[in-house]
């Protein structure tokens, strides 16, 4: 981490709505992104590349292509094949953290 500034996100800066972190630090293979769900929200999740998600706080249900709607609460770990689709959706909220390589 020669630089701090750009290699070290803030909670501050997570925070806000769906964020790009891979473009805030200058990653170019790996894509991450944080993503908070408000009430009612949803966030799809496209079939394309092996992608993970970890439920960093919050519940709601995750509903795929490939299997049953399942409740995810904080803690969860989700791993998606690449010809996955599938939907995250929360009825209070939810924070979530994405990735996949690109």
């Amino acid at each position: 981490m020669s630089d701090p500034n750009r290699h070290l996100l803030r909670a501050a800066t997570i925070a806000e709505g769906r964020r790009r972190l891979s473009e805030l630090t200058g990653m170019s293979r790996l894509e991450i992104e944080a993503s908070h769900l408000g009430p009612g929200e949803r966030l799809p999740l496209p079939p394309g590349s092996e992608r993970f998600l970890y439920i960093v706080a919050g519940a709601g249900f995750i509903d795929g292509t490939d299997f049953e709607q399942q409740p995810i609460s904080a803690g969860d770990f989700i791993a998606l094949e690449v010809h996955e689709e599938a939907v995250l959706e929360t009825s209070d909220s939810l924070t979530a953290l994405s990735g996949r390589l690109s």
